[in-house]
C-alpha cells in the first residue's frame, strides 16, 4: 500500500470515491459530483488544504481530505477533516487505519492539537472507538 499527496490528475477518482462515500452513508441526499469536483480542484491549490490517496497494487483504494484553518472561538489552529472514505474492497485490511494516520500526522505539522470532523450518525462509533468525543451538534432539515 502506498499513501500519497493527490494532485488534480487524483481528484477524478476521489470524486468518486466520495460518490460511493455519499450515496452509502446519506442515500436520501442528492449529491452533485461536478459541484465536488469543481470545489476540490480550487482547494488543491491551497496550501492549507490536503488531499491522501491511499493506493493498492496501483489502484485508488480510498482518500482522506481536509483542511487546517485559526480557530477564533479556541485561539489555535485547527484541522477540520471533510471526508474519509475506503472502498468496501479495502475494509479491515488497514487501508482506513493509514489514511487516518496520514492525516493526523498532516495535522500536526501544521500544529494543530484539535481535530475537528463532520460525520453522520451511524459512523459516530467508529470515530468513537478511535478516541473522539462529541462536542457539538450539527442539525439538518431537509425541505
Amino acid at each position: 500500500m502506498r499513501v500519497y499527496r493527490a494532485g488534480h490528475n487524483d481528484v477524478d477518482g476521489a470524486g468518486e470515491m466520495w460518490l460511493a462515500l455519499t450515496n452509502e452513508t446519506a442515500p436520501e441526499l442528492k449529491p452533485n459530483l461536478d459541484w465536488w469536483l469543481d470545489q476540490t480542484h480550487r482547494l488543491i491549490d491551497m496550501a492549507n488544504y490536503y488531499l491522501w490517496i491511499a493506493e493498492v497494487d496501483g489502484k485508488m483504494a480510498g482518500f482522506v481530505d481536509g483542511i487546517m484553518m485559526n480557530d477564533p472561538s479556541t485561539g489555535e489552529m485547527v484541522q477540520y477533516g471533510r471526508h474519509m472514505y475506503v472502498k468496501p474492497l479495502y475494509r479491515n485490511t488497514g487501508v482506513m487505519g493509514a489514511l487516518h494516520r496520514q492525516g493526523i500526522r498532516t495535522g500536526k505539522e501544521w500544529g494543530a492539537r484539535i481535530f475537528k470532523n463532520t460525520v453522520r450518525s451511524q459512523e459516530l462509533p467508529m470515530f468513537l472507538k478511535c478516541g473522539y468525543q462529541p462536542v457539538e451538534t450539527v442539525l439538518m432539515r431537509m425541505r
